[in-house]
C-alpha cells in the first residue's frame, strides 16, 4: 500500500477513534462495525470511508488538534493546510486586536526558529514550531473573518 493510502487509513482510523470507536461510530453514520474496521484496516487496500461518513463522523468527534483527521489529510495530499473560520459568536476584536495577536504568534515563531537554529531544528524544535505557525496561521485567520465581517457590513 502506498504511503498516501497508509496515511489516510491512519487519519482514518484517528477519526473513528475520536468518534468513539467503531461500534459507537456505527450509530453516528451509514456504515456497521464490519465496513469501518476494513476502512480503517491496511490490510483491506481498496476500501476507504466514504465522504457521507467522513463528514457525519468529523460532526460529532471533538476538535482537537489533529481534527478534522480526514478531511486534513485529503487537503494535505492536495498541497493545502487547513484553517479554522473564527467562530461566528466570537466577540468583534477589531483589526487593531487582531494585528495585535497576529504580531505575537507571528513572533513567536521566529522567536522559536531563531532558538532552534542555532543547534539544529530538532523534531521537538519542529514540533514546538509547528504548533506555532498553527497559531499565528489561526491569528490571520481570525483578522481575515474580521476584515470579512467589516466588508459585508458596508454591502
Amino acid at each position: 500500500m502506498k504511503s498516501a493510502a497508509l496515511s489516510l487509513k491512519k487519519a482514518s482510523r484517528e477519526l473513528v477513534e475520536a468518534a468513539g470507536g467503531q461500534t459507537a461510530a456505527a450509530t453516528r453514520c451509514r456504515l456497521g462495525q464490519s465496513k469501518l474496521s476494513e476502512a480503517v484496516s491496511p490490510f483491506h487496500a481498496d476500501r476507504f470511508l466514504p465522504v457521507d461518513a467522513v463528514g457525519d463522523l468529523e460532526d460529532i468527534a471533538p476538535r482537537s488538534s489533529a481534527w478534522p483527521q480526514v478531511t486534513r489529510e485529503l487537503a494535505l495530499r492536495q498541497g493545502f493546510v487547513l484553517v479554522a473560520l473564527p467562530a461566528s459568536a466570537q466577540a468583534p476584536m477589531g483589526c487593531e486586536q487582531h494585528l495585535a495577536v497576529v504580531h505575537r504568534e507571528t513572533s513567536d515563531v521566529v522567536q522559536a526558529l531563531l532558538a532552534s537554529l542555532k543547534g539544529g531544528v530538532s523534531k521537538a524544535d519542529a514540533t514546538k514550531l509547528r504548533g506555532e505557525i498553527a497559531e499565528a496561521q489561526q491569528a490571520l485567520a481570525n483578522l481575515d473573518g474580521e476584515l470579512r465581517a467589516q466588508l459585508a457590513d458596508t454591502s
